[in-house]
């Protein structure tokens, strides 16, 4: 590749006197997807509530209509080789009110390579306009549908690599005023495929007698208690090996050394062991519910307003800290994935 570059670089001075760095910064785009892709969120948002979905997992929530919101949220670890779609949820105040006109919310997919994030470009967008929703306009200003090149700075291109599909939109059952808007982008890249892909679908809690949601939440519950235990006893060492997958997966979608999360987890497990800084918050049944993703293909316990279920308080001022666990089902055994 070195010699490759002089040569140009060579040609250039003889033949055309075109800058240099116009050439390295074309190599650089055009390894984005195929070398280390780093897939991000931008999220710009004002006067809504609202979910943000990536694959059908909820990465981002607003739920107070008051302030904005203008961040950066990291993706790789939900995201795939291939199909993958991005979706937002918008709320009214209340089940019987209305969007507010003035509410608005952009995200914009977003990926750079590893190695190079000097160098971000934006693939793909959801623009939704409240004081366009009456007009059945709210997403018109979102980016259009298309082929897209990757190796020209995603411009539009009849041969492009990567497909963006329209965009879908639908009203939220038993919640009126509300909408979901996604779409599809067919994007390659050399991420792997991960593990919850190509799991079992969870069931229907909702649907259950509460003999039997019951019953299923007991089984994820005593998942849940095996580490709730650990932070009780100090033994972080015997819920470690639970973390496999994560900590795998993790390093994998960050391009992170192996053993890097599997340490990370181990130092916080075992920081929050200490009695003298942290309060462990009691996990019941009756305090947790069980919450699934629009995706079908994971499950987490959670308490009143999607709070994780291992909280604990600090002893010394305000505050908490938290371990969200995710979960996915093969062959009948829950798996922590997240």
């Amino acid at each position: 590749m070195a010699k490759l570059i002089n040569f140009f670089l060579i040609s250039m001075v003889i033949f055309t006197g075109l800058n240099a760095n116009n050439i390295i910064a074309k190599e650089k785009i055009m390894n984005i997807l195929k070398n280390k892709p780093v897939y991000q969120l931008s999220i710009k948002a004002f006067g809504a509530k609202y979910f943000i979905e990536v694959n059908g997992k909820t990465v981002f929530q607003e739920l107070f209509s008051d302030g904005k919101i203008i961040t950066t949220v990291p993706i790789n670890h939900w995201m795939r080789s291939g199909a993958n779609t991005i979706g937002i949820y918008v709320f009214p105040e209340n089940p019987e009110g209305k969007i507010r006109p003035n509410a608005s919310a952009a995200i914009t997919l977003i990926v750079s390579d590893k190695d190079k994030p000097d160098i971000e470009q934006s693939v793909t967008n959801i623009v939704f306009s409240g004081k366009l929703l009456s007009d059945n306009k709210a997403v018109s200003n979102s980016s259009p549908s298309g082929k897209l090149d990757s190796n020209r700075d995603f411009s539009a291109s009849a041969s492009g690599d990567v497909e963006v599909f329209d965009l879908d939109q639908e009203s939220v059952p038993n919640y009126e005023g509300a909408f979901h808007f996604s779409r599809t982008i067919n994007i390659p890249s050399s991420l792997p495929l991960w593990a919850f892909f190509e799991s079992d679908d969870v069931l229907d809690y909702d649907a259950m007698s509460d003999e039997d949601y019951y019953k299923h939440l007991d089984v994820l519950l005593a998942e849940y208690m095996k580490v709730q235990r650990a932070l009780e006893s100090g033994d972080i060492n015997a819920v470690i090996p639970m973390f496999a997958e994560r900590n795998k997966e993790l390093d994998a979608a960050f391009y992170l050394e192996p053993g890097t999360m599997e340490k990370k987890i181990g130092v916080s497990l075992l920081e929050a062991t200490d009695k003298n800084e942290y309060e462990l918050v009691t996990l019941r049944k009756k305090s947790v519910n069980i919450t699934t993703e629009d995706n079908r293909k994971l499950a987490s316990l959670t308490r009143e307003g999607d709070n994780s279920a291992i909280v604990l308080n600090f002893k010394k001022g305000q505050g908490s800290q938290s371990y969200p666990l995710i979960f996915r089902l093969k062959d009948g055994k829950w798996i922590l994935t997240r």
